[in-house]
């Protein structure tokens, strides 16, 4: 094997990875829609529509506020339960 074939078989190695990790990242997260049902101590509680209860900081919402949720399925697509809140905006 020539050194032009081993850089090829090298970049060819290399994009497959990139684009095996690139494919997890994008199948990891998923928004979702939710509705602020409490607020106790500086710890918001929302529920989403299929009835979802999540917690987190509550900075800037009030009882009632709708946000949209970027969440993580820790990939375990069929556990909804393990997801996690990644990130939380509030739909005006």
């Amino acid at each position: 094997m020539n050194l032009k074939e081993k850089i090829q078989g090298l970049l060819i190695a290399i994009i497959f990875i990139l684009a095996l990790s690139f494919c997890s990242i994008v199948e990891t997260t998923y928004t979702q829609n939710a509705t602020v049902i409490q607020i106790k101590d500086d710890i918001a509680l929302i529920e989403t529509k299929d009835g979802y209860v999540w917690n987190f900081n509550a900075r800037g919402l009030s009882l009632g506020d709708e946000v949209r949720l970027v969440m993580d399925n820790n990939h375990t697509y069929s556990i909804v339960s393990d997801d996690r809140v990644k990130r939380v905006k509030k739909i005006k």
